[in-house]
């Protein structure tokens, strides 16, 4: 029965691992049937002839931009003969397996205290969908031996056993599934377990909020029963500190509004490798303590061209001022369960006042007025580093080597140029303290617009440390000289590399916020470690081709739910 085990679990780590293509897959919430309603964890994909051929296509994709034996070559059909050669007597894949194997498989938690407590002998069930009942059967009873079997045929079902009474397993056989288990209570003998997951509310919503119609894997997770153990678990260890008692005290409410979590992996436009997640999030049951999760904007693809062409990291987002109201709310309604802590720290309303006083003594222009007022648009963060200079670039050269910027959009037209103006006379006051010279402030125009230029030297920097702060009737930004020039007066931006047309394209329908990895900046880490790892070896430098394209990560949510989505694309050939 082990060996049986062994393949089985071996093909859903397959899976797992690998996401297929989305298509007219198979329908993987139909083996959720089998399993109780308040299974803890589900996870099915799918296991038809396709899968293989689109594994074995992106294995290839992925080896051809590696170097030479980087990979061993092996394809997941030699794969998969391995191991049902090794569970057969030689058989391939095909013939031993595929000749009664459906179009999908699952695994699941049935207990909470299995993921929670780590506990590996917890009860389990594998249901795997099957054409060939007698075949599947046969395949069973060639690869275990007979005598450390009980085998139970019946008019609509096959039971296997151990011979050992000791050894809590069971398989199961119908003409549509096989289901593996170590609870063998939990099998369908008596009929379809009633209600079942499929049934469950929870389950149904995690999973219809994900934004795919279809994924080559797809999971659930009673993540409110998984929370709710957590919480029990340091509620009644003993060494609990106060600090993680007041922790305790804000997280406790938010348990009504947790529910499950959906997750779905599938590739995209055949390279980008998805990972969709849900959650969700019911801000009406936390009553007073409910946070405010108002819709933004979408984030606009066309407000990246205020970035350089070529940056490696950005940020996207909308109305920067409603996200720190609505932060400094949260923080406030928070702060109400553990009012001793918050009388320490300083309620959200005097960190806001005491911020604006400063902004104030800094500028003669109020926080609301001069900032708040304006910032209700697009805004975005970007950062470039060189990495092929930092070989043979020292400690003092890092001013250098990289650039980066805040960009937020002018909504009023004039409200950026006041800001400029208020620093400018703060800024030089500030200036006047510096006593080592090191510091110098000017006015410059810097991509047609007035700007202040703060530059910085010291001994240990080759090269002056730049910052530009600077507005015009459309954006403000404060950032190093380059990246701010591309910001007030674009040319040629972000918005036309291929990378973030690609990383935009797969966000989230609505998204107020992207996140954007460049190819470049992903294919320079994993050169750097392969560097470091032959200079650690002493082995030869592996020269590597572009493996990513792009990095997008995106967020949608609302009162009931959050969802979000990672896409990671491959370099295409």
């Amino acid at each position: 029965m082990k060996r049986l085990v062994l393949l089985i679990v071996a093909l859903l780590l397959v899976g797992a691992i690998l996401p297929v293509a989305a298509q007219s897959t198979p329908d993987l919430v139909a083996l959720a049937a089998y399993y109780p309603q308040n299974t803890a964890l589900y996870a099915a994909f799918r296991t038809d002839d396709a899968f293989v051929d689109e594994m074995d296509a992106m294995r290839a994709h992925i080896e051809a931009v590696l170097p030479a034996g980087a990979m061993d070559g092996t394809t997941l059909r030699e794969a998969l003969d391995a191991m049902a050669g090794q569970a057969s007597s030689g058989e391939t894949f095909d013939a031993a397996v595929r000749s009664w194997l459906g179009d999908s498989a699952s695994f699941g938690a049935l207990s909470m205290e299995t993921l929670v407590e780590k506990d590996d002998d917890g009860p389990f069930l594998i249901a795997i969908s099957i054409t060939d009942r007698a075949a599947a059967q046969a395949f069973f009873e060639r690869i275990a031996p007979a005598d450390q079997l009980v085998i139970d045929e019946q008019a609509g079902y096959t039971l296997i056993t151990p011979a050992n009474p000791d050894e809590s397993a069971a398989v199961y056989l119908d003409d549509q599934v096989l289901i593996l288990t170590n609870k063998p209570e939990a099998l369908p003998i008596g009929g379809m377990p009633s209600p079942s997951l499929v049934d469950n509310a929870q389950f149904q919503s995690a999973l219809a909020a994900l934004p795919e119609p279809s994924y080559g894997l797809l999971g659930y997770v009673d993540y409110h029963a998984m929370v709710e153990a957590s919480l029990s678990e340091m509620r009644d260890s003993a060494a609990m500190s106060a600090s993680m008692g007041m922790n305790m005290a804000m997280l406790e409410p938010m348990l009504d509004a947790i529910g499950g979590m959906g997750l779905g992996l599938t590739v995209l436009d055949g390279r980008s490798l998805t990972a969709d997640i849900s959650l969700g999030m019911d801000m009406s049951a936390m009553g007073d303590m409910a946070v405010d999760m108002t819709a933004f904007a979408p984030f606009d693809p066309a407000f990246a061209e205020h970035l350089p062409a070529g940056t490696q990291l950005a940020m996207q987002g909308t109305d920067l001022a409603a996200s720190i109201e609505q932060g400094l709310a949260n923080m406030a309604r928070m702060a109400e369960t553990v009012p001793e802590q918050s009388g320490r720290q300083g309620s959200p309303e005097e960190v806001l006042a005491g911020l604006n006083l400063a902004f104030r003594g800094m500028t003669g222009m109020e926080l609301d007025d001069a900032v708040l007022s304006w910032m209700t648009g697009q805004y975005a963060f970007g950062f470039s580093f060189d990495f092929d200079a930092l070989l043979q670039a020292g400690p003092e050269d890092m001013a250098r080597l990289m650039q980066f910027a805040f960009i937020a959009e002018n909504t009023t037209g004039e409200g950026a140029q006041a800001l400029v103006a208020g620093l400018q006379e703060g800024l030089a006051q500030l200036a006047t303290l510096d006593r080592s010279g090191g510091i110098t402030i000017s006015e410059e125009t810097i991509g047609g617009a007035p700007a202040i230029l703060i530059s910085v030297t010291s001994r240990g920097m080759r090269d002056p440390f730049e910052i530009v702060i600077g507005g015009n009737e459309s954006v403000f930004v404060i950032g190093t000289p380059d990246m701010a020039r591309q910001a007030l007066s674009p040319d040629g931006g972000l918005n036309g590399d291929a990378g973030y047309q690609e990383a935009a394209a797969l966000a989230l329908t609505n998204s107020p916020v992207l996140l954007y990895g460049s190819g470049d900046m992903l294919n320079a880490i994993i050169e750097l470690g392969m560097l470091g790892r032959s200079a650690y070896s002493g082995s030869q430098e592996l020269e590597v081709g572009p493996i990513f394209s792009s990095l997008g990560m995106s967020a949608v949510y609302n009162d009931v739910t959050v969802s979000t989505r990672m896409a990671l694309t491959l370099a295409s050939q």
